[in-house]
């Protein structure tokens, strides 16, 4: 249920619905997720902050699971996933936070700006692109090695 918030209590910085969108479109899951948690801290729900960190983390290694898994074959367009982060994103915010932060605005409250949202969300995209090389790399290496082994286990066979 949500809260009322008076003038008084009206403190800390908030992420608008839009900028969580805007800033998962750039920096995906995580991003999202830290800026839900974030406002969570900011109208004094740092338990919920907790949880949105959990949803956030799970969330992003399933769609990571389902890029990095699915065979080419399959034909969905590359917009599909980023399209439901920021769907997923936004209805949470919606959901979970709208009337807390509308509640937060009249009171007083401000939110952060965009140029802010925006270093976060690139912040964000370029952790995201080092953990993917690295995943990448690693398989790579993997890969490489096996068949290296494969190779050396065929010419130690007698023929």
């Amino acid at each position: 249920m949500e809260e009322i918030i008076d003038r008084e209590e009206a403190k800390g910085k908030i992420y608008s619905e839009s900028k969580v969108a805007g800033a998962t479109f750039l920096g995906g899951p995580l991003v999202a997720g830290y800026m839900i948690a974030e406002n969570y801290k900011a109208l004094d729900h740092p338990d919920k902050a907790k949880t949105a960190w959990i949803y956030a983390s799970v969330f992003a290694l399933v769609l990571f699971g389902i890029g990095f898994l699915l065979p080419e074959s399959v034909n969905i367009p590359s917009y599909i996933l980023p399209l439901l982060c920021i769907v997923v994103a936004r209805s949470v915010v919606k959901q979970q936070q709208g009337g807390l932060i509308a509640s937060h605005l009249t009171a007083g409250g401000q939110e952060h700006s965009w140029g802010r949202t925006i270093v976060i969300s690139l912040i964000g995209l370029s952790l995201t692109l080092v953990v993917i090389f690295a995943v990448v790399i690693i398989a790579n290496v993997n890969t490489a090695f096996e068949e290296k082994v494969k190779i050396i286990n065929e010419a130690q066979q007698p023929h």
